[in-house]
């Protein structure tokens, strides 16, 4: 649903379908191979997961590095084990 926000609220987005593809696209331009493969490194501490937790395997959500330059705030994801 364009608009809104996959937590469901309203984000207050004016933009199009077209419009918001239109800027991914040109964002995802200006970004250089090395910058989108950083998008997809998190922060990972293995070894103080495993003592803090004891489990190595993201116990916590990661985030990540995201991307000051251009504007792109870290994001924090997690996978089921």
């Amino acid at each position: 649903m364009l608009g809104t926000s996959m937590f469901g609220k309203d984000d207050e987005c004016t933009l199009s379908r077209e419009q918001i593809d239109e800027q991914a696209d040109a964002l995802l331009a200006r970004l250089t191979l090395r910058e989108k493969v950083w998008l997809l490194h998190g922060h990972w501490d293995i070894v103080g997961n495993r003592i803090r937790y004891g489990n190595s395997y993201n116990p916590v959500p990661i985030t990540t590095r995201g991307n000051r330059r251009r504007g792109i705030s870290p994001i924090a994801f997690t996978a089921a084990t």
